[in-house]
């Protein structure tokens, strides 16, 4: 989920139409994918990774009332929450030398 999210999220940030037009109804592709994908991409997706997340949370909070915010229980909230706070946060601090190495001098 939290990999499709993020994908999402890219090809939001780069434009819907440009990403379909670009990568994938390219030259080399044998299907072509019609103007139903932008809304699709842009509203439907972005609204089941809410709804997916969601509910999986609403069940481990019913699974476990107690324990579903502590950061180091397993298969908890609190645990999911805290392992991607810290990769973000990781990931935003390394991300201007990371851009610098990869496109070169900013």
């Amino acid at each position: 989920m939290i990999s499709g999210a993020f994908s999402t999220f890219a090809v939001l940030r780069f434009g819907v139409g440009r990403f379909r037009e670009a990568y994938v109804n390219s030259e080399d592709s044998d299907l072509v994918v019609g103007r139903w994908y932008v809304p699709l991409v842009k509203y439907l997706i972005p609204m089941e990774i809410v709804a997916l997340i969601g509910w999986w949370f609403w069940a481990v909070i019913l699974a476990d009332p107690d324990g579903w915010w502590k950061p180091f229980h397993v298969e908890s909230v609190g645990t999911c929450l805290f392992q991607w706070g810290t990769v973000l946060l990781v990931l935003i601090v390394l991300n201007r030398g990371i851009a610098r190495k990869t496109l070169g001098e900013l």
